[in-house]
């Protein structure tokens, strides 16, 4: 069963490599992009810094925080904004969740 549509902080394990990986996950048709009442719910996972090609490897998501629903934005833009925002407030989450140290203003 999948969570619900939208934007999530998560934690993410490649194969069997025993370390976890932070990053932001989108479940849902990228409205944007495409008509969601034609297009297929698809995952899409965005690692923090990393850059290797993990095409095919078996991955686990561990969905940690709702950050905010699906939405349709006006152009690429807003949603490059959006996107920095997610990822920000994830990183945050995330460190907190995981015990490090951090420093958030207000």
């Amino acid at each position: 069963m999948l969570p619900r549509k939208g934007v999530y902080a998560v934690s993410i394990e490649i194969g069997t490599e025993n370390k976890l990986y932070r990053g932001v996950a989108n479940i849902g048709v990228k409205p944007t992009f495409h008509d969601p009442n034609k297009a297929e719910v698809v995952i899409e996972v965005n690692i923090f810094d990393f850059e290797d090609n993990i095409y095919g490897e078996r991955v686990t998501v561990n969905w940690h925080h709702f950050l905010r629903p699906e939405i349709k934005f006006d152009g690429i833009d807003p949603l490059v904004k959006q996107m920095n925002d997610d990822k920000s407030r994830a990183k945050y989450l995330l460190a907190v969740d995981f015990g490090d140290e951090v420093a958030y203003n207000i």
